[in-house]
């Protein structure tokens, strides 16, 4: 049976693939284009830092450097990705963001499920939290399916036109993840979120 239209346990509800936002890029790239981002003044990058995460929250600090780079223009080298990654730490101390591992969070966004569909983002910069978060949506209303279908919504969820090693180890992790801390279960029709 395709996902698209799978039935819940109890046969009532057809199942219907959510439809998420589009994953929202925060713009003004060349803002500060012919100036040297390691002369910048310091509360200048700081706002930028706070209002990036407050746009693409959760994002992954790889990310965060790449947008500030293309604010100024230029490579993220070693030299400039470590002065940046101390802005960043500056900014978590004054509470301004939050880290989560390798995701910084704005301290009032609310996590929403993003779609990455033409945004060439790697499945590894999508924070774990989202990822839960899609598989939750997807087995809402008493929703089941078997695990290769759930994977495959998820990725198609996300944006993703194939599942990529990254993408399907992801997914399962979240899935085994989700198992272990009895969020998930299985029913005749698959796995489904317990109530």
């Amino acid at each position: 049976m395709r996902p698209e239209t799978s039935r819940s346990e109890n046969g009532t509800r057809e199942y219907r693939r959510p439809v998420v936002a589009n994953y929202t890029f925060a713009d003004g790239e060349g803002k500060y284009a012919g100036q040297d981002v390691t002369i910048a003044p310091i509360p200048t990058i700081i706002g930028e830092i706070e209002r990036i995460v407050g746009i693409e929250s959760p994002v992954h600090q790889e990310e965060l450097i790449a947008r500030l780079v293309g604010l100024w223009e230029t490579r993220a080298g070693s030299r400039i990705s470590a002065s940046l990654a101390r802005m960043i730490t500056r900014a978590e101390r004054s509470w301004l963001i939050v880290r989560r591992g390798e995701f910084l969070w704005s301290t009032s966004a609310k996590l929403t499920v993003r779609s990455r569909s033409g945004t060439q983002m790697h499945a590894d910069r999508i924070a774990p939290e989202e990822y839960e978060a899609t598989v939750r949506l997807i087995l809402a209303d008493g929703h089941a399916m078997p695990r290769q279908e759930l994977v495959m919504e998820v990725r198609s969820v996300l944006g993703f036109n194939r599942t990529g090693n990254l993408l399907e180890a992801a997914i399962n992790s979240t899935i085994d993840k989700m198992f272990d801390g009895d969020e998930l279960g299985e029913v005749s029709s698959g796995i489904c979120r317990r109530q």
